[in-house]
């Protein structure tokens, strides 16, 4: 068995405009600007599986300390079949209703929830600081398995939906994934 760590990062634009629940978390007001994160994923004896058991998130406002009141959202990670989640171009902009097909959905590996209860400043506190950082565990099972070797691609992609109301105030923000990966 082999652990990996891989990370992608995004960094919000400096904008007050309150989410709500179902707004896509993004790097870009302007869709068809939107990169969404990309895990790429090491090769493991030229496989491309395995299982996600964890993830961690850190936010780190520009300036300020970080809003941790509801700042609740999920990570999404969805196989990068073409076009899905979205097509190229299409992602939904920061802060616009991020509405998920069926066909997305399908290709959906795992959810990691993100509450606002759970956040730690850097002392390991439960308050607001100047960076806040959070485990998630798998939300629906024990672990997430994948499997990447009917695709051309080597990286699963991540889009990030607030789960309830957030005003995060009009500051950037970089959001730091790290999914815990193991593969056999």
């Amino acid at each position: 068995m082999q652990f990996h760590h891989v990370s992608a990062t995004f960094t919000r634009p400096s904008q007050a405009t309150q989410y709500t629940a179902g707004d896509a978390i993004a790097n870009s007001q302007t869709g068809s600007a939107v990169v969404p994160l990309t895990f790429t994923i090491p090769y493991a004896a030229n496989r491309r599986t395995g299982r996600l058991s964890g993830a961690r998130a850190v936010v780190t406002p520009a300036s300020s300390d970080l809003v941790i009141t509801a700042l609740d959202f999920d990570l999404l990670i969805f196989r990068p079949v073409t076009s899905l989640p979205f097509a190229a171009g299409s992602f939904p902009a920061d802060n616009a209703a991020m509405a998920i097909s069926a066909a997305a959905y399908r290709e959906l590996v795992g959810v990691f929830r993100f509450i606002n209860t759970a956040w730690r400043n850097t002392l390991g506190a439960l308050t607001a600081g100047v960076t806040g950082h959070q485990n998630a565990a798998p939300v629906t099972r024990a672990n997430y398995p994948f499997s990447l070797d009917s695709l051309s691609g080597n990286a699963l992609i991540g889009v990030v939906q607030a789960i309830g109301v957030w005003n995060p105030g009009a500051v950037a923000q970089v959001f730091d994934f790290t999914l815990d990966l193991e593969q056999e």
